[in-house]
């Protein structure tokens, strides 16, 4: 951000309008609107052609030449149009140029001043999520809270409703999304089900099936377009063979589990397609880390009489998943540990062989690992040594960070995060945990 010493003044809003043409330009309008209302309790109108001698503001969805990615945008101003132009190339990138954009106003003294600045901003990582557990009552918060933030998705946490039913709170919660997105636009949201949570599922079984259809379908019409299927820490387990079906037709259909969840993502994808649904896809494995859920830090089995009954199911389940599952479904990793506060290339290209040379997409579980005796951030900065340029390596471009932002002690440390995720060159703990507290809690506080 280049600030250019110049500002328009202007004793209210009356003399200043919205330029916007498409749909997705009007929804960013809205938002900008909302903001400005928030904080000065006033309302600029919108209007589909330039007028009079107004202060235009224009939001244009248009594509931005050399575009890093799909969030980059840009800000400048025309003297002679005496207007702010404000472009992007998608709908959510303009929903963040509209937050900068509304932070160059400012009121002194009963007149308002939009300050002139040349923005040309981008994030480093374009998927930026981060879970949280929401209800109908916070929900339009939690979304503001991340488009103010500027966090490219909101995962709805796994095992908060039934994978195998559309339940009525899950139902009522995802209504209340679709409102808020058919008004604003963003963020991206991700629905997330964990399917071995209350209740197995039976892969072989049409019926399951076509249960867990229906809740993907409820998030996918109602404002979801990332989904998530977990296979983490809850399927059934034996020591020597790993993560094990149990049905019968299930056995009798697939070699192993691994073979079974890549025909179930593969049905998803399908699915979707033939529906003209759209969704990115996710999996998190049984096998995310070498900490395992049963088997613990599996270091220790190495060079001992049980070291082939630890890892050869891992590294047999991996590989195939690696070699099985579409291409275009990101398989997730913790990191050589469940929280991971270093990872070394080494780390991730090992993790790499293990898919049989698929790059995993990073599940951050870290911003509550920083406290001794307590698994609350407590408003701490996420502070990891990762790669220089990690966002280059990972799959994806992105990263997922696990915690609850519906709470108050972890909000500031998913700001951090999203700060680093936005400009990891560039990023100070401290500096980035300050600014977060004051955009969240006013400087006063």
């Amino acid at each position: 951000i280049i600030y250019l010493n110049k500002a328009f003044q202007i004793s209210s809003f009356d003399e200043t309008v919205i330029i916007v043409e498409s749909v997705d330009e009007r929804k960013a309008a809205e938002y900008f609107k909302h903001l400005l209302k928030e904080k000065f309790g006033v309302v600029i109108p919108i209007d589909s052609k330039l007028s009079g001698d107004k202060v235009k503001i224009v939001l244009k969805r248009e594509e931005i030449k050399n575009a890093v990615n799909d969030q980059h945008y840009e800000i400048g101003y025309d003297e002679k149009e005496n207007s702010i132009i404000a472009k992007s190339g998608s709908q959510i990138g303009l929903l963040f140029a509209s937050v900068t954009l509304s932070e160059l106003f400012e009121k002194i003294n009963e007149q308002f001043f939009i300050n002139l600045a040349s923005v040309n901003d981008y994030p480093d990582f374009s998927i930026r999520i981060i879970s949280a557990n929401p209800n109908t009552e916070n929900v339009f918060a939690l979304l503001d809270y991340a488009l103010k933030n500027k966090i490219e998705t909101i995962s709805v946490a796994s095992r908060q409703y039934p994978w195998y039913e559309v339940s009525e709170n899950y139902k009522n919660l995802f209504e209340k999304i679709k409102e808020w997105k058919d008004k604003y636009g963003g963020p991206s949201i991700m629905q997330m089900h964990n399917i071995y949570e209350e209740k197995d599922i039976e892969i072989s079984n049409e019926a399951d099936l076509k249960n867990l259809k229906e809740v993907i379908k409820t998030g996918i019409k109602n404002g979801a377009d990332k989904l998530m299927i977990l296979a983490d820490d809850t399927p059934p387990f034996k020591f020597g063979e790993g993560y094990i079906l149990t049905s019968e037709n299930d056995k009798q259909k697939f070699k192993h589990m691994a073979e079974a969840h890549s025909f179930l993502m593969s049905d998803l994808k399908r699915w979707i397609s033939e529906n003209s649904f759209e969704s990115e896809l996710y999996y998190v494995p049984p096998f995310y880390t070498y900490e395992d859920m049963h088997y613990g830090d599996m270091e220790l089995f190495k060079n001992t009489q049980w070291e082939k009954a630890a890892y050869e199911p891992l590294l047999r389940d991996l590989n195939y998943i690696g070699s099985n599952m579409p291409d275009d479904v990101f398989i997730i990793w913790t990191g050589p540990f469940v929280r991971s506060r270093k990872i070394s290339e080494d780390d991730l290209n090992d993790w790499t062989k293990n898919l049989n040379g698929r790059i995993p997409f990073l599940w951050d579980n870290t911003i509550y690992s920083r406290n001794s005796f307590i698994s609350s951030p407590m408003f701490s900065a996420w502070d990891n040594d990762f790669p220089n340029n990690f966002y280059s390596w990972t799959a994806g471009n992105g990263m997922f960070i696990n915690g609850d932002e519906c709470g108050e002690d972890s909000k500031a440390s998913a700001v951090t995060v999203n700060d680093y995720m936005w400009n990891s060159k560039n990023y100070s703990p401290q500096n980035s945990l300050t600014a977060a507290m004051q955009r969240i809690y006013g400087e006063e506080n």
